[in-house]
């Protein structure tokens, strides 16, 4: 008797926002730092750097890429508790009128 394989079909429903958010920051930091090679070994070729002006060039911008990805989770926490207060402050204006 032939074995038959069954076949099982399950839809997900997702909300992949954050995902695609965080891809895409992943993204754009890995340019960040193709692009800070590419430059450092660009001056080090065509402007005659030291490779220790190189090496300190790439350390400063991944440095900065790292602040950046770092601290953007506190300024967009800050950006939304700013708009809450905003649109708190605008509904007890209207409540006052």
């Amino acid at each position: 008797m032939p074995e038959t394989d069954d076949i099982m079909t399950v839809h997900v429903d997702a909300d992949l926002s954050a995902f695609r958010s965080d891809m895409e920051e992943a993204t754009r930091l890995a340019k960040s730092f193709g692009s800070a090679l590419s430059s450092a070994f660009e001056g080090a070729a065509l402007k005659g750097q030291s490779l220790s002006d190189v090496l300190k060039d790439i350390l400063k911008r991944l440095s900065s890429s790292a602040l950046s990805a770092a601290l953007k989770p506190w300024s967009r926490g800050c950006r939304r508790r700013s708009a809450r207060r905003f649109r708190a402050s605008c509904r007890s204006r209207r409540a006052a009128r």
